[in-house]
């Protein structure tokens, strides 16, 4: 399958590099590390530093991979039932 559309395969890319990052993560925990994911940063600036070519990469995703220095914290969230509706 040819994909000339660059919209069409930047979508791709974000499909595919969510999945990959979602994966990264879970091994990193599998292996007691955290993670912190975000998409919000300068994805021009951020493909420079890294010498990374403009035309060819585009940056999704930068995840921070560490130890917490601290203990995190419980959050609180909905039942499944309470916020959904199955037909």
């Amino acid at each position: 399958m040819k994909l000339d559309n660059t919209d069409q395969l930047k979508k791709m890319n974000l499909i595919d590099a969510g999945l990959v990052s979602m994966q990264l993560m879970l091994a990193a925990r599998a292996h007691g590390y955290d993670t912190n994911p975000t998409g919000r940063f300068e994805k021009a600036e951020i493909a420079q530093t890294f010498g990374l070519d403009k035309d060819r990469y585009y940056p999704v995703m930068l995840i921070s991979v560490g130890k917490a220095a601290n203990q995190g914290y419980q959050s609180v969230r909905q039942p499944v039932d309470q916020i959904t509706e199955w037909q």
